[in-house]
């Protein structure tokens, strides 16, 4: 029974719901519907059929004329995408052809630099040989005179021959190289004897300068200053004064081996040793600025890449400055 109230008054209340909906929808029937009922049967009575048929030819022709201009866009459309996506390969194409270009300039760039290594080392080479030479050139005109045909004589033979004459001649020198030793060390004593008594001479020189100076002052009171003798000693000693002024300077690149005289090196690793030097005293005893002018002339990329980094290195830390060129 109470399942059945409930259901009633649900019941009901639709009841009363539809009737609400119902009344509204008659209102707006009667009021906004047929109003525009009666509207729409004015405008078809006052319409003009001849009118309404040219007005829809007019438009039917203005929807063909759009339908052909669609169709001519789409064209274009299809003409532009397709001239786009050629130029896209084209870019791929230019683009690959360029990354290939630049491995190139590298692969280029690297050799280059390869054979710059090279020719510096064939030309620290050249300047060992041409050394070699002037030394063999000057042993050899210490020989004393030669034959005329001396030369010419060696000339025809190929270097093989030459190798054996020479190790020949060498294997003749070691049977006496007891000999040649034994009179090297009396050589050298006899040199230290005779620079002993030269010094000797030299201080006796002194002494006796001395003594005429001391009896001089003894017998009139002046002192000697004309002695002819005066000048020789001085003169002997300026000399050899003279004889070891100077520095000699050996460099080794890779810190292992032989070192190498100054002649015998190219210009960029004269330039890198002065460099070092430079740098090396700057350390020790910095100067308010330096001027570098067109240092880097014959350095080869490498070493221009790392003095111009030391020198910026050096800028940046401390107060000195650099004023360079043609970096």
């Amino acid at each position: 029974n109470t399942a059945l109230k409930e259901q009633l008054i649900a019941c009901r209340a639709n009841r009363i719901e539809t009737e609400t909906r119902k009344e509204e929808l008659e209102m707006n029937l009667s009021t906004n519907l047929e109003r525009r009922k009666q509207e729409l049967m004015a405008m078809n009575s006052s319409v003009d059929v001849d009118m309404l048929q040219a007005e829809v030819e007019s438009k039917y022709q203005e929807l063909k004329d759009a339908d052909s201009l669609v169709d001519h866009v789409t064209k274009e459309l299809t003409r532009v995408s397709r001239n786009i996506d050629e130029r896209n390969k084209r870019l791929k194409q230019i683009k690959q052809e360029k990354d290939n270009l630049k491995a190139l300039e590298d692969k280029y760039q690297n050799t280059l630099q390869d054979e710059a290594r090279e020719l510096e080392q064939m030309l620290s080479k050249r300047n060992t040989y041409l050394a070699k030479q002037e030394d063999y050139s000057k042993k050899i005109r210490e020989l004393g005179p030669l034959s005329s045909d001396a030369f010419e004589t060696y000339k025809r033979k190929n270097v093989k021959e030459l190798y054996k004459m020479l190790h020949k001649c060498n294997e003749q020198l070691q049977q006496f190289s007891h000999v040649i030793k034994r009179h090297l060390i009396n050589m050298k004593t006899l040199l230290s004897k005779e620079k002993n008594l030269q010094e000797g001479k030299l201080n006796w020189m002194l002494g006796m300068r001395k003594s005429r100076n001391l009896y001089s002052v003894l017998e009139d009171g002046e002192e000697d200053d004309n002695d002819p003798d005066d000048d020789e000693p001085r003169a002997d000693a300026e000399g050899r004064v003279e004889k070891y002024i100077g520095v000699k300077v050996k460099v080794s690149f890779t810190g292992q081996g032989e070192t190498q005289p100054m002649k015998q090196l190219s210009g960029g690793q004269k330039t890198v040793v002065a460099l070092a030097l430079i740098f090396a005293i700057q350390r020790c005893d910095p100067a308010p600025f330096y001027l570098f002018d067109e240092i880097d002339a014959a350095l080869d990329p490498q070493y221009r890449t790392a003095v111009g980094n030391m020198v910026r290195d050096l800028a940046d830390r401390g107060s000195t400055q650099f004023i360079t060129t043609t970096f």
